[in-house]
């Protein structure tokens, strides 16, 4: 996937604009959780604590989709567990330096050593890092495992159900999170303040609030964002994402009324979950099934999008053609940027759900190199 510079520029444009919400989100929830994003008591309890310390908002990775028209959407934050894209775009960096050797002289811009070396930079002169893991099924841990030894650590791996008993261990070391909500949340609080404490990866305002699908009504809300944002930059923001709604909040019943009667224009999504789960696209849901989400209550736990028209891309897999959809990703560790990895590709508008394909980025303004490719 070819990115132009141009391009490359309206994507960081993005991430300076988004990571204004999440920081300023991360030091005012309190305005607006209780309107638009109910916690639980002991997850503000959670945040209470963590607000001793500075925000580090860790590793988390805004998804978008492209339009019909070739204008990009965020579409979520994926930030629960640590690494989410970062090490994964590895494979992405080696396949654009074996297809940049097709263009003798050509030159592609890329940040993937920059982005190593922060990854490396944030566990600092500790020798031990431990891993506190859910059941989740994850690819990432097999890579920064390997890529943390390189470098002379120690990396334990500890399951979700050793945390606890084995506290004395990782507690003041650097730890880094692969545990989900769920998990996290049946912890005493001496053991999540052990965590925060620890400093660990990530901060649980990343987990609890900008993973939270519901965080993205409040960018289309000038209440949230006339706090930090110019008129010029909330409108950037609000045309480079994907208008939400809250299913729960009464502002939400017009909307709701309408995605009943026709599904076809709108998707659901469980406002906590990731990895396509409990994500219902309407014209992929069959009428039944869909209307009842309304009717039996589950949309109260959920967010409600638009579904949009996506421009596709024909492409070969071993010889087989597909018109796929495309997913891109932005890579982010703290307030930093890194620019793009891995595009997901598709021949179902929802990845994950029926084939999972995946294109790497070429950074570049090479006329050879764009001439030959799919253009973002």
């Amino acid at each position: 996937m070819v990115i132009t510079p141009a391009r490359n520029e309206e994507l960081r444009e993005m991430h300076r604009v988004l990571y204004k919400c999440v920081e300023y989100m991360a030091a005012n929830y309190a305005n607006f959780t209780d309107k638009y994003m109910p916690l639980s008591e002991k997850e503000m309890e959670i945040l209470e604590y963590q607000g001793k310390y500075p925000f580090l908002a860790g590793t988390f990775r805004p998804d978008y989709l492209i339009t019909d028209e070739g204008e990009l959407k965020l579409c979520e934050i994926t930030s629960r567990f640590f690494g989410h894209g970062i090490f994964m775009s590895y494979f992405a960096e080696a396949a654009a330096n074996n297809f940049m050797e097709k263009y003798p002289g050509g030159k592609r811009e890329s940040l993937f050593e920059q982005m190593m070396q922060s990854a490396l930079d944030i566990v600092g002169d500790k020798d031990e890092i431990y891993v506190l893991k859910s059941s989740d099924k994850t690819s990432e841990i097999k890579l920064y495992k390997p890529f943390y030894e390189h470098f002379g650590k120690k990396v334990f791996i500890l399951e979700a159900d050793e945390v606890e008993s084995r506290i004395n261990d990782w507690n003041g070391k650097f730890v880094i999170s692969a545990l989900n909500q769920k998990d996290i949340l049946s912890y005493s609080m001496d053991t999540i303040k052990a965590m925060i404490d620890s400093r660990m990866y990530n901060d649980f305002r990343t987990v609890f609030l900008i993973h939270d699908k519901r965080f993205m009504q409040l960018w289309f809300m000038p209440e949230f964002t006339r706090n930090f944002l110019t008129d010029a930059e909330a409108e950037f923001l609000r045309a480079h994402s994907i208008e939400t709604w809250i299913c729960k909040d009464k502002s939400s019943e017009d909307v709701l009324k309408k995605a009943y009667a026709g599904k076809d224009g709108y998707i659901l999504k469980h406002f906590r979950l990731g990895k396509s789960e409990k994500v219902y696209a309407g014209p992929l849901t069959d009428e039944s099934d869909w209307k009842a989400l309304f009717d039996d209550g589950s949309v109260k736990d959920m967010i409600i999008q638009p579904f949009l028209h996506q421009k596709t891309f024909r492409t070969v897999w071993e010889g087989t053609p597909f018109d796929d959809y495309v997913c891109g990703m932005m890579l982010c560790i703290d307030d930093k940027y890194f620019d793009s990895g891995l595009f997901r590709t598709s021949s179902c508008p929802v990845t994950n759900v029926v084939d999972d394909r995946k294109a790497f980025p070429v950074v570049t303004s090479d006329e050879r190199i764009i001439s030959c490719g799919d253009i973002l």
